[in-house]
């Protein structure tokens, strides 16, 4: 019970989470487009009435900088999105939750100086000092996102990592079935096959999955994330096929299984197989 209160309320933390994000992100994008006009309007006016050009360029600035606190504001809400995911996370070690949140806390840190420097903007600052405030700021996002991909692709990595390492019960009940119907006698010569086929693609997915979590671990620019993207891709590939040779193995153990209950009324029920591959999406 303790349980199912723990996660109904971690699920309400996350929508929660995720709406305070959604509603950030609405007023960043419509900010951006207001903003976007007021520029094309100000070099419009500075053009043909170059004596506004001052007043409507400090009106810029201040619309500006109200974007760019608002921009502050939906990389904070993405960064608690982000916590409170590493926080409820199943799959990650105790190591690597506090590795991500020790992250999490120094972007924090860095978002808040940035903010502290935003604000201290006004339509007086210099066109240098605007410019080298938004170069920061925009190099402080693009971390942000950065981060925030490894972090995520941590929790993927691990909960497909935990899958992979269920294939390992998967490969002994097949071998627990394939020795209950030998006991009554039957022919397993063709579910012997099914599971030695499952067995190396296990062997392949173990392979593949350390590689995708070495990958995740070097992910420092964009061209290695997407080689950890492609890396991970190929695990999803992998879990494909030993899904559909597990579910090839269920089908044959039930007709061999049927045909032995003829003859042995005594033996395992037709319905008692193999259980189902977990996917990606099962609960962490």
């Amino acid at each position: 019970q303790k349980y199912k209160e723990h996660v109904k309320l971690a699920k309400e933390k996350y929508e929660e989470l995720k709406d305070r994000r959604e509603r950030a992100k609405e007023v960043y994008e419509q900010q951006k487009d207001e903003l976007k006009d007021r520029r094309a309007r100000m070099q419009e006016i500075c053009k043909e009435t170059p004596e506004e050009c001052t007043t409507k360029t400090a009106e810029f600035k201040v619309g500006a900088q109200e974007h760019l606190l608002k921009t502050q504001e939906l990389i904070s809400a993405s960064l608690d999105k982000i916590t409170n995911r590493v926080k409820d996370s199943k799959v990650l070690t105790e190591e690597e939750k506090t590795s991500a949140l020790e992250q999490i806390a120094a972007l924090e840190a860095k978002l808040a100086e940035e903010q502290k420097k935003l604000e201290a903007l006004s339509a007086d600052t210099s066109r240098e000092e605007w410019n080298a405030a938004i170069r920061e700021f925009k190099l402080m996002w693009t971390q942000v996102k950065q981060s925030e991909q490894r972090i995520v692709s941590t929790l993927i990595s691990s909960k497909m990592g935990n899958l992979v390492e269920k294939h390992d019960e998967f490969y002994n009940s097949m071998l627990m079935r394939i020795d209950v119907l030998k006991s009554k006698g039957a022919d397993t010569t063709s579910l012997e096959e099914i599971a030695a086929d499952f067995r190396e693609q296990l062997s392949d997915l173990s392979t593949d999955q350390k590689a995708a979590r070495e990958a995740w671990s070097k992910a420092t620019d964009r061209v290695a994330l997407q080689q950890a993207k492609d890396a991970q891709q190929k695990v999803r590939d992998g879990m494909k096929d030993t899904k559909e040779t597990l579910h090839k193995f269920v089908e044959e153990y039930k007709t061999l299984n049927k045909l032995a209950e003829a003859t042995s009324p005594a033996s395992v029920a037709p319905d008692e197989a193999v259980s189902p591959v977990p996917t990606e999406n099962s609960s962490e």
